[in-house]
């Protein structure tokens, strides 16, 4: 199975933690390229740049390639940044 997260915060950090290995492939969004540099050098997430000034060109892609999806964003003013842009 394959698990997209839409964000890679603490909490969501966690959670892959103790039961990443259950997935065969981990990818998710995160909002600058400094924590994506860090998750990637990790080797284990495949972090993909979600924010109101740039998106990643692989994100539609993971998200359809996902069997499971973890939300994990906090709502901002217009309510759920994901749902509203996917």
């Amino acid at each position: 199975m394959k698990l997209f997260v839409f964000g890679l915060g603490y909490s969501s950090q966690a959670f892959v933690q103790v039961f990443g290995a259950r997935f065969e492939a981990i990818s998710g969004t995160v909002r600058s390229a400094e924590k994506a540099a860090h998750l990637r050098a990790g080797g284990r997430i495949m972090p993909l740049i979600f924010s109101d000034i740039q998106r990643d060109a692989g994100l539609s892609p993971a998200i359809a390639d996902g069997d499971i999806m973890l939300v994990s964003t906090p709502p901002d003013a217009q309510g759920d940044p994901a749902l509203r842009a996917f």
